[in-house]
């Protein structure tokens, strides 16, 4: 009945572009055992890039330790103990070891992957609503504050995220499941997870399923000329063997290498140097991987350590100049400087320049025009940028 049922399942036809239900299985086992995983891929993934446009050899080397060695072997050693090592053996003599092997490391390397990369096209795709939302938002009027308000919400979300797939039992709100009434319920994003995930488990079956047969046949293919050439030996005409001999003791060199007799020595001898040169080739990954490691670091010694840009220097103007056309931009630009300022402000001369900076920004704010859509923004920023000047001119009265 199972020859049956196995050659029933066998005769079905499933639509390539569409996951296999052994994509979806893989997919539904990583959220119990990599899910707790993934604060731990996120922040390696994290570092990763970061050393990557900083050129850290350091950064780099713990970032990818994070994001895909240690993960790689817990999920092995959760494969090899949970399924592999129960498997039936080649040989019933021999028995499987606790320490993960072939099938089990694959396993593990594949789901870190697979973490890493769905996760990674999750958040792309949520970034771009976000970069919507915020330029469809009231607020932002730059491209600078599109970026600034997508980088923070985008960050808000991973870290939610995170925090979220690290409980992933937790029905109280802080898991990935949410227990509403008689009913369980899910996250959003989990939906479009699975279904990225199962993609990309659905091209490493096609890779694994295509390419290594391929290889595979075409090795076989190899060997099997190999072994045809050793076997065949060809037809040697003693007369051509004795000329051969006479003109070699004269000292000619007239004999074809279609008839050397020594040709199917040679032949033979072929796979004793392919097992001498794997070490070579070996060493020469090494070496490989050596040199671009020392170019990194090389690299990351050399370049120029960054310097403090200097602070433009603010110009001291007892009136105060007219708003230009964008009043709400100069405004919120005027702000941040004056808050940057006083930050560090001790002496009543830098307590002016804030006060200086935040009379200009209440200014801009109150030249806003009535018909902008900003108009009810703008002046409760006034107002509040009233208050911090009042602050700011009574700090610098104290100091004289």
């Amino acid at each position: 009945m199972k020859r049956n049922i196995k050659n029933s399942l066998s005769n079905l036809t499933w639509p390539w572009w569409f996951p296999y239900p052994s994509s979806w299985l893989r997919t539904f086992i990583l959220i119990p055992i990599a899910f707790p995983l993934n604060a731990l891929i996120l922040f390696g993934t994290i570092g990763i890039l970061v050393s990557v446009s900083q050129r850290d050899l350091i950064i780099l080397t713990i970032a990818t330790i994070a994001a895909i060695i240690l993960p790689t072997i817990i999920l092995s050693f959760i494969y090899h103990i949970g399924w592999y090592k129960w498997q039936p053996q080649a040989s019933p003599k021999t028995r499987a070891g606790w320490l993960p092997k072939g099938n089990s490391l694959w396993q593990g390397f594949t789901a870190t992957l697979v973490m890493i990369f769905s996760f990674t096209t999750l958040f792309t795709l949520l970034l771009s609503f976000i970069l919507l939302g915020c330029k469809l938002s009231s607020i932002p009027e730059t491209g600078q504050d599109v970026a600034e308000c997508a980088s923070r919400s985008l960050g808000q979300v991973a870290g939610a995220i995170a925090r979220q797939t690290t409980h992933v039992w937790n029905l109280e709100g802080e898991g990935v499941f949410l227990q509403q009434r008689e009913q369980i319920d899910v996250r959003p994003w989990l939906l479009l997870w699975v279904i990225i995930a199962a993609y990309f488990y659905q091209g490493e079956y096609g890779i694994r399923k295509s390419l290594i047969p391929f290889l595979q046949k075409k090795r076989q293919k190899r060997r099997k000329i190999n072994r045809q050439k050793q076997q065949s030996t060809p037809n040697i005409d003693p007369l051509d063997t004795e000329l051969a001999r006479l003109r070699g003791d004269m000292g000619l060199t007239a004999v074809r290498r279609n008839s050397d007799p020594l040709e199917p020595r040679v032949q033979a001898g072929r796979t004793p140097m392919r097992r001498r040169l794997l070490p070579l080739f070996g060493l020469s990954v090494a070496a490989f991987i050596g040199a671009i490691s020392l170019y990194f670091g090389w690299q990351y010694l050399l370049q120029p350590q960054p310097t403090a840009a200097p602070i433009p220097a603010i110009q001291t103007s007892p009136t105060v100049p007219i708003p230009p056309p964008k009043p709400f931009s100069e405004a919120v630009k005027a702000a941040t400087q004056a808050a940057q300022l006083a930050q560090t402000a001790k002496t009543p001369s830098e307590w002016q320049l804030v006060a200086q900076q935040w009379q200009i920004a209440a200014n801009s704010m109150k030249s806003v025009p009535s018909n902008s859509a900003q108009f009810n923004l703008a002046r409760q920023k006034a107002m509040e940028y009233e208050k911090n000047l009042q602050y700011a001119k009574a700090n610098a009265a104290k100091g004289r």
